[in-house]
């Protein structure tokens, strides 16, 4: 049987509980200047996360943790820094970005104060929510399509995004230069051909959508 992680201290779980304020701190003045439903595209949340020095993945976990109905609200952020200081686990934003990919109803009340009380490791909350929603997950999480213009523009845009950045890594124009190799010359050749046609069409694709999202955003700020 393992042995169980030693405990924090009162000083370590103070310095978490600030350090997860300002998380949902940031997370909430993200939100603010770029609304769910705001229409914004993917350029905007990637130069929001360059202001902060941090990666876009970590800027939407502060934006789920934020968002006060699908995420944590201040009586929820309370009752997790009440958790944390009754019970001193190890615990920290990695384990709040694993817990927010998980609805209310799905369990993430239960599942927080499990991982709370037992001091779990990230990989092991990452473990039993594979454990739990495992099915479901085999295949993916089903996307969530957004209900307005804006909001599906603004996921149309995170895809093609994607795609384009897959594409700078394996061409061996993005990422560290001590790293960078262009790989795709290992793809049959009909396939790398394929590869280029659909990087030059999500281009084509960014750009209109872009200036659509920017319609959408002058016409909110004239309303």
């Amino acid at each position: 049987m393992a042995e169980p992680r030693p405990l924090a201290s009162l000083t370590v779980v103070n310095e978490a509980v600030r350090d997860l304020r300002d998380y949902h701190r940031q997370g909430r003045a993200s939100l603010r200047e770029l609304p769910e439903r705001g229409g914004y595209g993917q350029r905007d949340l990637d130069a929001q996360a360059e202001q902060l020095g941090w990666n876009v993945t970590r800027l939407r976990k502060a934006r789920q943790f934020a968002d006060p109905e699908a995420g944590y609200s201040w009586e929820r952020l309370h009752e997790l820094c009440r958790l944390l200081r009754e019970h001193c686990p190890v615990f920290g934003t990695a384990h709040v970005g694993i817990l927010v990919t998980l609805t209310w109803a799905e369990g993430r009340a239960e599942l927080q104060q499990l991982c709370v009380q037992d001091n779990w490791s990230k990989a092991e909350l990452e473990a039993e929510v594979r454990k739990r929603l495992g099915p479901r997950r085999q295949g993916g999480r089903w996307r969530q399509i957004g209900e307005d213009e804006g909001q599906i523009l603004n996921q149309l845009d995170g895809l093609a995004h994607s795609w384009e950045r897959w594409h700078g890594v394996a061409s061996g124009t993005l990422g560290k230069e001590d790293s960078r190799k262009n790989v795709l010359p290992k793809l049959p050749r009909g396939v790398r051909q394929q590869v280029e046609e659909i990087t030059e069409a999500m281009s084509i694709l960014r750009a209109k959508l872009a200036r659509k999202l920017k319609e959408i955003r002058a016409e909110a700020a004239g309303r």
